[in-house]
């Protein structure tokens, strides 16, 4: 009996340690593609912040961070004021992908 419920701690310890590599790499996955997204929008490059640079470790660099982190918040907060921003910013988003 012990040995069976031992069993199934371990089994599930498995299953969460799998559930939650799944969930890291689809966080990891989603981070990654808004990364590109950033590059793709020009927005970083409004910023000067390019592929390769520290964001963390060159002051510089982390101080255009900041700068476009307060944008993004900015962007966020107008959005939440006026849902109807959404449509426009599709239809932009899709002419910038398909030409």
């Amino acid at each position: 009996m012990i040995n069976r419920l031992e069993k199934q701690k371990t089994q599930e310890k498995i299953h969460q340690a799998t559930l939650s590599s799944s969930l890291r790499k689809q966080e990891t996955r989603t981070k990654i593609q808004l990364g590109g997204l950033l590059l793709k929008s020009g927005l970083a490059d409004c910023f000067d912040i390019f592929p390769g640079d520290d964001l963390q470790l060159d002051p510089e660099k982390h101080q255009l961070a900041m700068s476009l982190l307060g944008a993004l918040i900015d962007l966020k907060n107008t959005a939440e004021k006026d849902p109807d921003l959404y449509n426009y910013w599709l239809s932009l988003g899709l002419k910038k992908i398909n030409g």
